[in-house]
């Protein structure tokens, strides 16, 4: 969790207004809510969350309410919700309705092996085989973060995500109908908030233990 005051002390440095004047702490706060959704939508793995889901009959399921965007099924999950069970692979979809365009109404099973999702349905993703009502599953998705209200709020992000947050929360105030914007430093704060993100990114995959298999 990443304590909104935080942000709003960086902010008072980058902007020079330490005791938030010309940037009162209410559009701060509402500037830091954007920023979450902004990093949500170009890193859902920034608010990735593993559950114990069940599962609805049939192949076709959807993440959790509150969910933004499902990310893997690792296992299946024995019925007291605990034990492990057999892991699950990701497919292709065009592979399972070349091998068997009738996948869909196979039979129902206790036990998922495969799953398949599209990008441009980000809440939905297909289970094979068709899974009875209730098998559990170990799921990975991105949560929809809350809103801060006050300046006593925490950030439903990592605290490394600081600077990110900053920079986008800067940008959005020097972007503003207002005397104290400045459009020059606007554009330089967007590109720090992207660049950010990206050099996390980067970060990420250079020290991934998969990145490390691949090398071996």
């Amino acid at each position: 969790m990443l304590p909104v005051s935080n942000v709003i002390d960086r902010i008072g440095y980058l902007l020079l207004d330490s005791n938030h004047i010309r940037f009162p702490v209410a559009e701060l706060l509402l500037w830091s809510n954007e920023a979450m959704g902004a990093i949500l939508t170009r890193k859902p793995g920034a608010f990735a969350q593993t559950v114990v889901a069940s599962l609805v009959a049939g192949t076709k399921q959807t993440i959790p309410e509150g969910g933004a965007t499902f990310l893997d099924v690792t296992r299946n999950i024995k019925a007291d919700g605990v034990t492990p069970g057999r892991a699950v692979r990701r497919s292709d979809r065009q592979l399972l309705d070349d091998t068997d365009p009738d996948w869909h109404t196979s039979k129902a099973k206790g036990e998922i092996r495969n799953y398949t999702f599209d990008d441009r349905i980000p809440k939905t993703f297909y289970c094979y085989p068709p899974a009875i009502a209730g098998t559990k599953v170990e799921l990975v998705h991105a949560v929809l973060p809350a809103d801060v209200t006050t300046e006593a709020g925490s950030l439903d992000i990592a605290p490394e995500y600081l600077e990110t947050v900053a920079n986008y929360v800067a940008y959005r105030c020097n972007s503003k109908d207002s005397e104290y914007a400045n459009p020059a430093a606007a554009v330089a704060f967007y590109q720090a908030f992207e660049a950010a993100l990206g050099n996390k990114a980067n970060a990420e995959n250079m020290t991934s233990p998969n990145q490390a298999q691949n090398s071996v």
